[in-house]
């Protein structure tokens, strides 16, 4: 604060180390703190940690409620809360979707937005990429630093808010037929690796493969029109 960077957060992403002494019991006391313990919550929230180093996790039980918690609230989460678009398009048709952020930090990346077709076998048969910025999609709330002097104890403050974003694409050369709208988010490493993580939103048709299910469409033959009599 004192440097006036309590804002950093929203170009950088930001993180550290865990003090090494309480890394063993950090998230013991989760949500809040005790003793030694800092309300680690409070921390990530505040700091809109993306990232910590903590070598003692690897010792951390895989069932450990608190740790699962903490490592949830870090970066971002992004949902899709609308999609909108036409039951039934030919040629060109519009697309559009609304982004809304409950983590505690942007994603900090220019990856590629997706937008493709799924048939009913499941097989993407059509993708468009979109210069959709989804660095612009702010957490809705962030938490209040006590200096701030805001207020009788406001633990949150609204921040960010849902962003629109909209593309026109070209389904003329997709064959008549029922299809799913789906939409993903591409990341660069895939150019060399297989293996490479995969963006998710926070909706239930969120699918493995990294598509999000956006809901069904109809794609219809473009009518020839018919030359008058001679």
């Amino acid at each position: 604060l004192n440097q006036a960077t309590e804002n950093k957060w929203i170009t950088s992403s930001m993180g550290g180390e865990v003090r090494p002494d309480v890394q063993p019991s950090a998230f013991s006391f989760w949500p809040g703190g005790s003793g030694t313990i800092d309300n680690m919550k409070a921390c990530i929230e505040m700091e809109h940690t993306t990232w910590t180093l903590d070598q003692s996790s690897q010792s951390y039980p895989v069932s450990d409620a608190n740790v699962a918690a903490a490592v949830r609230l870090m970066g971002y989460e992004l949902s899709v809360n609308n999609a909108y678009y036409t039951p039934t398009s030919s040629g060109i048709t519009t697309v559009g979707v609304k982004v809304s952020n409950d983590g505690v930090a942007p994603f900090y990346y220019p990856w590629t937005v997706t937008l493709g077709l799924k048939d009913a076998s499941g097989n993407v048969v059509k993708i468009w990429e979109t210069p959709w910025d989804l660095r612009t999609v702010m957490p809705l709330k962030i938490r209040a630093f006590p200096d701030w002097g805001v207020g009788p104890d406001p633990t949150y403050l609204n921040f960010g808010s849902p962003q629109y974003f909209q593309a026109s694409v070209d389904v003329s050369s997709v064959a008549p037929g029922p299809y799913e709208w789906v939409l993903r988010v591409k990341n660069p490493l895939e150019a060399i690796s297989p293996n490479a993580k995969k963006l998710g939103f926070a909706n239930a048709s969120q699918g493995s493969d990294g598509w999000l299910g956006m809901g069904p469409t109809t794609v219809a033959a473009v009518s020839t029109p018919t030359p008058p009599p001679s």
